[in-house]
């Protein structure tokens, strides 16, 4: 219940089907890394496994070599990668000490009547199963013997690895995190928040952008605080306004 109040702000709203029948799969050639998004909402949560499969591609323990200048991963190179993609985001959001995955289990773990009273049924959330890592090497041979599972077109993976990055964090450290606790993760377009987005780049489900914390001086005594982005993430954003080259972002040599 506090798992789907933090995300729908209600324990009957459900995800749809744009979530639940995304998993991560990747595109054939010529773009042979990208991953396939099949219908709006889950994209936030793509776009960060996207760039972090990127950048273990190029950059990190299983990058591979240029081919004339193109990104041409085999099978193997895009499974170690989103392994590792995703271990990366889980690892960070359990402050590099533990982490949560949420599996689908076959039988359900809430019993009909309390399901039916107090918690709407979507044929996923009531079968969840929770295993725990302390060790983040331990955590990337699971991920591994399992990726081909996740790589499925038709699977619900986006949603679990959601659900897992949320619990690895912890649904009350991401309320304290928040601007607003009240609030809640996905909007009414099944859109992703801001603060999902950032929770998988940073590791912290802050509902803003720029460095640090700003307090706003509402006047009088009363003070609001708006959180920001308190450490450099080795995976930054980039907006459509930079794209098009109406601004550009000038970096805090603090960092």
């Amino acid at each position: 219940m506090s798992l789907r109040l933090l995300l729908f702000g209600n324990t009957s709203s459900t995800f749809g089907e744009e979530w639940t029948a995304q998993g991560f799969c990747f595109k054939p050639r010529p773009v042979s890394y990208g991953l396939i998004q099949k219908r709006a909402g889950p994209c936030g949560v793509l776009a960060a496994v996207q760039a972090n499969v990127l950048l273990e591609l190029l950059f990190g323990s299983s990058n591979i070599p240029l081919d004339s200048g193109l990104l041409r991963p085999k099978l193997i190179d895009k499974r170690r990668a989103l392994s590792q993609a995703l271990c990366s985001i889980l690892w960070q959001a359990g402050e590099k000490k533990s982490a949560v995955y949420a599996v689908r289990r076959k039988t359900a773990i809430i019993d009909d009547n309390i399901a039916e009273n107090v918690l709407k049924k979507d044929g996923l959330l009531e079968y969840l199963h929770l295993k725990y890592f302390k060790s983040k090497d331990d955590l990337l041979e699971y991920l591994y013997n399992y990726i081909s599972e996740m790589m499925k077109n038709d699977c619900e993976s986006c949603v679990l690895f959601l659900y897992s990055v949320i619990l690895t964090h912890g649904i009350e450290k991401i309320k304290k995190e928040m601007d607003v606790p009240e609030s809640h993760l996905i909007g009414n377009d099944g859109y992703c928040s801001q603060e999902i987005v950032n929770l998988l780049l940073t590791g912290k489900a802050v509902a803003n952008l720029f460095d640090g914390d700003l307090e706003l001086n509402l006047g009088g005594p009363e003070k609001s605080l708006l959180r920001g982005i308190s450490k450099r993430s080795k995976i930054g954003l980039l907006s459509s306004y930079e794209y098009k080259n109406t601004c550009a972002v000038v970096p805090d040599n603090s960092f």
